[in-house]
């Protein structure tokens, strides 16, 4: 069996030896859970190898048939492969904030990722921490070991409208 993120490739071996002629193979593979098998066209190798691998193939079965002076002998239940996405990331921070302002929440999903930058501490954010200018803010999340990271950049601008004069007091 063989995990992967999408995207990666796969290789499937099998290490076969005859004492009568010479060895062939022909790679199958099944997309109904091992209920059927067909042969892969040109997989005659002693492995065969997919570069990357979409996210469709998930569930994918592949065995071989190894050919010898005697006869042929079916790997036993196909290896599985199993191909987890990566998480799509949506994140959608408030772009443009004042210094003075509260400190706000971050939201990202899928949940369970984890944000950073200037002026973030767990999922908030807080701008007289962050400083004035434009404040890169990361999500990083993770699906199986498939990570994804999106970034946002916030604008912290000093708003000296809403500073007070001595005379304002």
């Amino acid at each position: 069996n063989i995990t992967i993120c999408e995207g990666a490739a796969a290789t499937f071996s099998v290490t076969a030896t005859t004492g009568v002629g010479s060895l062939s193979y022909q790679w199958q593979l099944s997309t109904n859970g091992g209920t059927t098998y067909n042969n892969i066209t040109g997989a005659t190798a002693s492995s065969f190898a997919q570069a990357s691998v979409p996210v469709g193939q998930n569930g994918y079965r592949f065995r071989v048939i190894v050919t010898a002076g005697c006869g042929s002998v079916t790997s036993n239940t196909g290896g599985i492969l199993t191909v987890n996405a990566f998480p799509v990331i949506t994140f959608s921070p408030v772009t443009v904030v004042c210094l003075s302002d509260a400190a706000f929440s971050l939201s990202a999903s899928p949940s369970g990722g984890a944000f950073s930058g200037a002026g973030v501490s767990g999922s908030t954010f807080t701008p007289s921490v962050a400083g004035v200018g434009p404040k890169v803010i990361t999500y990083t999340v993770s699906n199986a070991g498939c990570q994804s990271v999106s970034t946002r950049t916030i604008l912290v601008n000093e708003c000296a409208e809403r500073h007070l004069t001595l005379s304002q007091y």
